[in-house]
């Protein structure tokens, strides 16, 4: 005799690669949001206009100037 399931399908393994995928975004998560520069764009990214504009930087800048001395040379 043979018995059928229904809640077989209902809940997926989670594989070895899932697994290491998961760890690896949330290990690489981790490092970039520690990256001062990252800190210093997310608190110019919380500054209001008027802020921005009294230390001279346009808000479509914020990246550029964050990363100016890494990326943008």
């Amino acid at each position: 005799m043979v018995y059928a399931d229904p809640l077989a399908g209902h809940f997926p393994r989670k594989s070895m690669r899932f697994g290491v995928a998961a760890w690896l975004e949330r290990a690489l998560r981790s490092v970039a949001e520690g990256n001062p520069r990252l800190r210093y764009a997310r608190m110019l990214q919380a500054m209001n206009d008027r802020q921005l504009r009294a230390l001279g930087i346009a808000r479509h800048e914020i990246a550029h100037h964050a990363f100016r001395d890494v990326y943008y040379r």
